[in-house]
């Protein structure tokens, strides 16, 4: 598996933001309806929550700061998709895959170009 694969951009989130991993769902869904299928390419959107991953919470906060109530992290194709979508996002940064204990899956799904 490439290294870049296990790179992942840190995207932060407020209690006032909209749920980016469903929102981002039905756009790639209907990107999928358009697209020509030409490469199949996994998207992957993975989250940290303080309740549930401790840990890895602690970790994003001490690294990307204060005031959020989760962290995404999107691999490389999703942030490929984000942007062919003009889907708004800040990242704050990037984080090795080997650094967190157990994040959960948000969403996976294939994304074609």
């Amino acid at each position: 598996m490439p290294t870049a694969s296990l790179i992942y951009t840190v995207v932060g989130q407020i209690s006032s933001d909209t749920g980016l991993a469903s929102n981002l769902d039905v756009q790639i869904k209907m990107h999928t309806l358009v697209s020509s299928h030409q490469q199949r390419r996994d998207l992957i959107i993975l989250g940290v929550r303080p309740s549930t991953e401790a840990d890895d919470f602690k970790l994003l906060t001490e690294r990307f700061g204060e005031g959020f109530v989760e962290f995404l992290l999107l691999n490389d194709v999703a942030v490929d998709a984000c942007q062919a979508l003009h889907f708004p996002i800040k990242p704050l940064g990037t984080i090795a895959r080997t650094k967190l204990l157990k994040p959960t899956t948000v969403l996976t799904l294939p994304y074609w170009t």
